[in-house]
């Protein structure tokens, strides 16, 4: 992530499109080490730092977003792991829906 930001920092026209690849780039890594999160979370507990920084990028950017991180973290506390993951999906669902990527 740090590198792009670097790269981003020293276009001199960058603009209004070196703030958006940026926040389209931050956007896909949340969403990804989400998507993992929801993966793996049946196997082992998953609420690590690298998850929570994901989460509080969802709660900044995201329409809904302090609720879904929540209710992400609230689905992640499920002692039943098929009951986990069915709440991680349905939470990751939304907050894919509110993030504005297209499906």
């Amino acid at each position: 992530m740090a590198d792009i930001e670097k790269q981003l920092k020293n276009v001199a026209f960058g603009g209004s499109w070196s703030e958006e690849r940026l926040n389209d780039t931050q956007r896909g890594r949340a969403l990804s080490v989400v998507a993992q999160a929801v993966t793996e979370c049946c196997e082992r507990d998953v609420r690590t730092q690298e998850l929570h920084d994901a989460l509080d990028y969802v709660r900044e950017n995201f329409g809904k977003g302090p609720e879904l991180a929540s209710s992400f973290l609230q689905a992640l506390g499920e002692p039943n792991p098929q009951l986990r993951l069915q709440g991680v999906q349905r939470v990751y669902r939304n907050i894919v829906r509110w993030s504005g990527v297209a499906p």
